[in-house]
């Protein structure tokens, strides 16, 4: 088994839809017209930290949750 260091980044690959592909096109366009040069995996990686604030809720925090509270 490989060990895995937290020092290392570790890269995943994702699939995304064509659809969501043209929007995020979109919305890299719009970010760089109001003067934010983000790429689509900085994009992801906001969006996602997003996704997990939203899903965690509000309620008491687990543990393992707490890296995903901070701001963005």
């Amino acid at each position: 088994m490989q060990k895995i260091k937290q020092s290392e980044k570790h890269h995943t690959s994702i699939t995304v839809t064509p659809s969501s592909k043209i929007l995020m096109g979109k919305a890299l366009e719009t970010l760089k017209q109001n003067g934010v040069a983000w790429s689509e995996s900085e994009l992801l990686r906001r969006l996602a930290m997003l996704y997990l604030q939203s899903w965690r809720g509000t309620k008491l925090k687990s543990s393992t949750a707490r890296r995903y509270n901070r701001r963005i």
